[in-house]
C-alpha cells in the first residue's frame, strides 16, 4: 500500500508538469494545495530512504 501511494505521489508532479497550463490559471494553484504537494514529495522521499 505505501508503494502503490509513493508511486502516485510521484506520479503527481509529473502530472503537474505535463499540464503547464496550470500555472497560467492562479486559481488552480493555491499556495495551501502546493504546500501540499511538497509536504507529500518530501514524505515520500523520507519513506523511499528509510527501506523496503
Amino acid at each position: 500500500m505505501i508503494r502503490t501511494l509513493a508511486l502516485a505521489v510521484f506520479m503527481l508532479p509529473a502530472a503537474v508538469m505535463a499540464a503547464p497550463w496550470q500555472f497560467d490559471q492562479p486559481i488552480n494553484v493555491t499556495p495551501v494545495h502546493g504546500a501540499k504537494v511538497f509536504h507529500h514529495v518530501e514524505a515520500a522521499r523520507a519513506l523511499r530512504f528509510q527501506g523496503p
